[in-house]
């Protein structure tokens, strides 16, 4: 499923591979919730709310830490109990996030649908922008 070239990129140890893959398979079904939390959190931040945000990953670290528990002394799920645990924390901290931003931040959303057009001169300005933008982050980085 391409984690087998993640897992040789990173040296992982053939003793711990098997277990490895299994907890980045389930860990990646998590990349959703992830980014829902990110997007939502930094929205928040932007507007001066930080408090909303830590709230929701307290409770995703505690409920993360309740899981293990429960997945590894409980239920003998070993890695993959933990990486289960992971990414139902995550879920409910991202769609809990999304909630309180649709039901308690209605003006930050658009009055009405955002339709997206990207034109091809639209499309290499923002590529030569980029490339330009990343070249020069690269100058600037101080080698070892």
């Amino acid at each position: 499923m391409g984690i087998d070239p993640i897992l040789h990129f990173l040296r992982v140890p053939a003793e711990v591979w098997d277990g490895m893959k299994s907890y980045l398979l389930v860990i990646f079904a998590g990349i959703i919730a992830t980014s829902l939390y990110n997007y939502f959190s930094c929205l928040l931040r932007a507007l001066g709310n930080s408090t909303i945000p830590l709230v929701f990953l307290a409770v995703s670290a505690i409920l993360n830490i309740g899981l293990d528990l429960l997945f590894i002394a409980v239920l003998p799920w070993g890695i993959r109990g933990v990486a289960f645990a992971t990414v139902i924390a995550q879920y409910v901290s991202g769609i809990g996030i999304t909630l309180y931003v649709l039901l308690k931040c209605r003006d930050l959303l658009p009055s009405s649908p955002v339709v997206c057009s990207i034109s091809s001169p639209t499309i290499s300005v923002r590529l030569v922008s980029g490339w330009q933008f990343q070249s020069d982050g690269y100058s600037l980085t101080p080698s070892d």
